[in-house]
């Protein structure tokens, strides 16, 4: 039996799911990009939304990925809560 990374059972995979609030994240980008132009690197993050919702093709999990961090960016520029990833590496390991 072969090992596969994405199971084979029709209800453990979640693909179209993720396409779909993917998509949705990317609406709301769009529709508050005013705000996501304060930030640094606003309009990077901009016309990279721009570009990903154009694409009629699905989204690789890499963009979908990125597609969140630019969502997280968006809630952050609206003063919404937002969740920041950081790296703390631990010091004192025993």
């Amino acid at each position: 039996m072969a090992l596969t990374k994405t199971p084979d059972a029709r209800f453990a995979n979640d693909k179209e799911q993720s396409e779909r609030s993917a998509r949705a994240q990317l609406e709301f980008i769009l529709a508050n990009k005013a705000s996501l132009m304060k930030i640094i690197n606003g309009r990077k993050y901009a016309m990279t939304a721009d570009e990903l919702s154009s694409n009629k093709e699905k989204l690789t999990d890499n963009q979908k990925s990125y597609i969140d961090v630019i969502y997280e960016r968006t809630m952050k520029s609206l003063g919404l809560p937002y969740y920041t990833g950081t790296f703390k590496p631990r010091r004192n390991r025993i």
